[in-house]
């Protein structure tokens, strides 16, 4: 999308006093889980397929959200303080200004924000923030995977626990959700990263695995088609 691109409707979270209130996000409870697929790893087919939503709304978004990995991992770096795991809403806006973000993009930014400050207090848990974000940029879905897990991986080390990984997956069904998108329960993101741990049982390091190896696994696993590759890639 070329710079200065106009920004599609967003949904918007109710209002409150103050002006940004704590944004309870639950995921709901299991629906539905994908069938099984040859060659891949395999999930339980006793529920019914999920039922394909009408909105494309995360692929919408995405076509007209113009930061990128780069400037996501710089406003990362510009934005975090003394080594904290979260970022205040004045140190975010800050980094926006020197990494001379888009309007548009800092109109995102700021909803999603206020979707991530769970106590009210202009201040967003780092990772989480900054995963649900790397789901709306311009990628594949393999790019938005990739994008998504290196921001887990603070020390650049390749490797991350199932629950890193876990945590990064409810953070991009927590954005699509936001958007509009069909919901990804708890349980289903469990199932999805347990799958994968167990497949990949073999290549684990101290019970961690090298996700990099592993993006396109991810991404053609039936749940994460279901719930962010139909929805989220584009075309």
């Amino acid at each position: 999308a070329p710079r200065g691109a106009p920004l599609v409707r967003l949904p918007r979270l109710a209002p409150s006093a103050p002006r940004r209130r704590r944004v309870e996000q639950n995921l709901p409870r299991p629906s539905a889980a994908a069938e099984s697929c040859p060659h891949r790893p395999t999930v339980p087919t006793h529920q019914p397929p999920a039922t394909m939503g009408n909105t494309m709304n995360v692929a919408v978004i995405s076509q007209v959200y113009q930061s990128n990995r780069q400037e996501l991992l710089a406003l990362k770096k510009k934005a975090e303080k003394d080594g904290k795991k979260t970022i205040h809403r004045e140190g975010w806006e800050a980094a926006e200004v020197a990494c001379s973000v888009d309007e548009s993009d800092r109109d995102i930014h700021e909803r999603l924000f206020t979707l991530y400050d769970k106590r009210g207090n202009d201040e967003v848990p780092s990772k989480p923030f900054l995963s649900g974000l790397a789901t709306i940029t311009n990628n594949t879905l393999e790019e938005r995977i990739h994008i998504a897990l290196e921001i887990w991986d603070e020390k650049g080390s390749g490797y991350l626990s199932q629950e890193d990984v876990q945590s990064c997956f409810v953070s991009m069904a927590k954005t699509c959700e936001y958007f509009g998108d069909d919901r990804m329960d708890f349980e289903q993101l469990e199932e999805l990263v347990q799958s994968m741990f167990d497949t990949f049982d073999a290549d684990l390091v101290d019970l961690k695995m090298k996700y990099r190896d592993r993006i396109a696994d991810f991404a053609v696993h039936p749940i994460m088609e279901i719930y962010l590759g139909r929805q989220t890639m584009d075309g």
